[in-house]
């Protein structure tokens, strides 16, 4: 008979995690490094802050792969926090909505950083 324990599930959850910080710290220093330099965040943290950011996203209950993505995206291109920024209550009152579920918020965020984020900073 085949068992699955729990520590066999939290293993592969940790290694999928694993993984997703992996792919994320490479896509943003390749699609973002304009912002990392602006925003500051130190090299050997940028790991430190995709995990950050899954712990928060979560608590908005921003939980799949791409809206995790686009959520830590904004970390990076507004700041890590963000949500509680008083420059953009925009992004802290759609990501305490109930009526939205975590795709639904991450949604109205993107259609906000499309039009309210200036440029790409300069070099």
């Amino acid at each position: 008979m085949f068992v699955i324990r729990e520590e066999h599930l939290q293993a592969q959850s940790d290694r999928m995690t694993d993984a997703f910080v992996e792919r994320m710290v490479r896509h943003l220093r390749e699609e973002f490094s304009q912002y990392l330099r602006v925003q500051a965040v130190p090299e050997n943290d940028l790991g430190g802050m995709v995990r950050q950011g899954m712990m928060d996203a979560e608590r908005y209950g921003v939980i799949y792969q791409g809206d995790l993505e686009r959520y830590i995206e904004c970390m990076v291109m507004l700041g890590p926090a963000f949500p509680r920024d008083a420059r953009l209550p925009w992004a802290g009152e759609t990501l305490c909505r109930d009526d939205l579920d975590g795709q639904a918020k991450m949604d109205v965020l993107s259609d906000y950083v499309a039009f309210e984020v200036e440029a790409l900073p300069n070099e």
